[in-house]
């Protein structure tokens, strides 16, 4: 999943955005990491949406998507470093594709939460890794979310049918801390 020498043109209005990871691509069809070089944005505020929780992350090669080389816009969660990730204080990747699927459970979140899923900048020194599973035991645990841990929070991701991890977990997880779920 590689993004390169792209111009972006208008993608300024509500519901659409430039980037956004998708549901039917292939190989990396729950959390991915998207690579990202020789962009250019003209009247295209809106860089990247998510369709779900902890939708993979995009990491910009030459910053040309979040202005420093080697950094990563991921989706805001409580488990990455605060003084390594800081919010999307331009607004900039903090979009929801407009597919029609806004309301809270489509989106993997809990009834009574805001109906927006943030976008972080993290450092090029912070490193992040997808990870999934799926083939657990107890089979009760099949349609409930996990929660992974960090020294800094937490943060919930649904379970999925979606490939790579058929019927299981997909997240987005910081190096340099322990994860627990």
């Amino acid at each position: 999943n590689d993004v390169e020498n792209v111009d972006f043109f208008n993608f300024d209005r509500e519901g659409c955005a430039a980037l956004t990871n998708c549901a039917r691509c292939k190989p990396k069809w729950a959390a991915g990491k998207t690579q990202t070089s020789g962009l250019t944005f003209t009247d295209s505020p809106n860089k990247v949406s998510w369709r779900w929780t902890m939708d993979g992350f995009y990491e910009d090669l030459d910053g040309s998507l979040c202005g420093t080389p080697g950094c990563k816009v991921v989706q805001k969660r409580e488990i990455y470093d605060p003084a390594a990730c800081v919010d999307d204080a331009d607004d900039e990747f903090s979009h929801i594709v407009g597919s029609g699927k806004s309301d809270w459970l489509s989106l993997g979140l809990l009834e009574n939460d805001t109906i927006k899923l943030d976008g972080l900048v993290c450092a090029p020194s912070q490193k992040l890794h997808v990870v999934g599973f799926n083939m657990y035991a107890p089979s009760s645990l099949q349609f409930n979310d996990v929660v992974f841990h960090t020294e800094f929070g937490s943060a919930r991701a649904p379970w999925r049918k979606k490939p790579p991890y058929k019927d299981g977990w997909a997240g987005v997880l910081p190096e340099g801390t322990t994860n627990f779920f």
